[in-house]
């Protein structure tokens, strides 16, 4: 999924509404969203790294902060 497709994605979506992470289907975990990050905020400890890391494609990650109880198994239904 790129940036562009997910934000079309949350455009018919309340912008007030929270946003969480759900994990494990078979038992639905949900998440706060700690921080979105990309590959050029990634500090770099080596060279070996650096150069994996801007020779490859730049990735945007949602990282996963606090567990915040269950998710609604039935979110995977309407997917």
């Amino acid at each position: 999924m790129t940036v562009e497709e997910l934000i079309q994605l949350l455009e018919r979506f309340d912008p007030d509404a929270e946003v969480k992470i759900a994990s494990q289907p078979s038992e639905p975990i949900a998440y706060d969203i700690e921080y979105v990050v990309d590959t050029r905020d990634i500090p770099v400890e080596d060279e070996e790294d650096l150069k994996e890391i801007e020779g490859g494609p730049m990735v945007v990650y949602v990282v996963p902060g606090d567990e915040v109880g269950q998710a609604p198994r039935e979110i995977w239904d309407s997917v």
